[in-house]
């Protein structure tokens, strides 16, 4: 997951349900993102399974002009590379 570049963006999937990006919650030059919320609730991973997005929903972005430990543990990474960390 990466910052937007528009502050609102809405994709109309297969579907026919709307998902929507916002980046309002932060300043837009900010290049650091603080936290991301789906449907309100804060996401602790660094990606999202297609299971979650697929009916439609708000992912909202929080920036800022720091950066944060958002995304920064273990269990944050994508399961492919969590999975070959945990081997080592």
């Amino acid at each position: 997951i990466s910052k937007p570049l528009y502050s609102k963006v809405s994709i109309t999937l297969p579907s026919g349900e709307l998902l929507e990006l916002d980046n309002s919650l932060g300043t837009s030059p900010s290049l650091y993102l603080q936290d991301v919320e789906f449907e309100g609730s804060s996401l602790n991973s660094t990606w999202i399974p297609w299971e979650n997005l697929k009916d439609g929903g708000k992912l909202s972005f929080k920036v800022g002009d720091k950066t944060s430990l958002w995304g920064t543990s273990v269990k944050s990474f994508p399961p492919s590379y969590g999975d070959f960390l945990n081997q080592n």
